[in-house]
């Protein structure tokens, strides 16, 4: 029997469509958010997102939960889709019940500014999910793939995927996970190694970054913040 995977995130567009292939595989799939549902319209996007999965595949077993504290106590494996700022309540809420659990983190490392979107240039954000929940196994997974590539992929050629982390079972699990999607997955190392890795994605994805001197000032009132060490992302040329 396949594994119960809550997606925490699930409104995401990685969440959406990581839920979408999971359930595709067989596996048990729990929909839910970081917020409270019942005073969110979150609920009404994983509704249209529950309705989706169950028109295309019938037979799939997705639910909505609506606490991420009750979706990780019931799942086997949790994956954080969540944006970024997100993370210590997410990891505040979650951490007594997801002790020993696989915790995937798929959350974009590419983030909003002024000047379009950037990487971090300091650390990757799996490093600080994993300082947040200490007892869990964290692994990073499809490192910087775009969510359209997973959903939509080409059988013929699947998307090459690197999963990194310090636990060899829970990589070795991540790999798994990534053959069932039809990936190609390659082992990336040491949860140290994420953040070179998601440079590398971007990279091999046709998305140049700029030198570190093109690091961004404080953002004016009024326009969405980024911190100091975000990298701004041009387009190419």
């Amino acid at each position: 029997m396949k594994k119960t995977v809550a997606i925490i995130g699930a409104t995401e567009a990685m969440g959406s469509s990581i839920a979408y292939r999971l359930a595709e595989a067989g596996y048990c799939v729990l929909l839910t958010d970081g917020s409270d549902l019942h005073r969110t319209a979150l609920f009404g996007k994983l509704l249209a997102l529950l309705t989706r999965i169950k028109l295309r595949l019938r037979r799939a077993h997705v639910r909505i939960i609506f606490s991420a504290r009750e979706a990780c106590w019931e799942a086997d494996i949790i994956v954080a889709a969540l944006p970024s700022q997100a993370l210590p309540d997410l990891a505040h809420e979650i951490k007594e019940v997801v002790t020993g659990k696989i915790v995937l983190s798929i959350i974009d490392p590419l983030l909003k500014t002024r000047k379009g979107l950037g990487t971090c240039a300091m650390s990757s954000n799996v490093n600080e999910l994993a300082q947040l929940l200490p007892h869990s196994r964290v692994i990073k997974a499809f490192i910087a793939i775009p969510s359209e590539e997973i959903e939509n992929r080409n059988v013929r050629k699947p998307a090459d995927v690197f999963i990194a982390g310090d636990d060899e079972a829970a990589v070795t699990t991540g790999m798994e996970i990534a053959k069932e999607l039809r990936m190609r997955p390659h082992i990336g190392g040491k949860l140290a190694m994420s953040h070179a890795l998601e440079q590398m994605m971007v990279a091999a994805y046709g998305l140049r970054l700029p030198e570190p001197s093109h690091i961004l000032a404080a953002e004016p009132s009024g326009v969405d913040t980024a911190p100091e060490h975000v990298v701004a992302r041009t387009e190419n040329n």
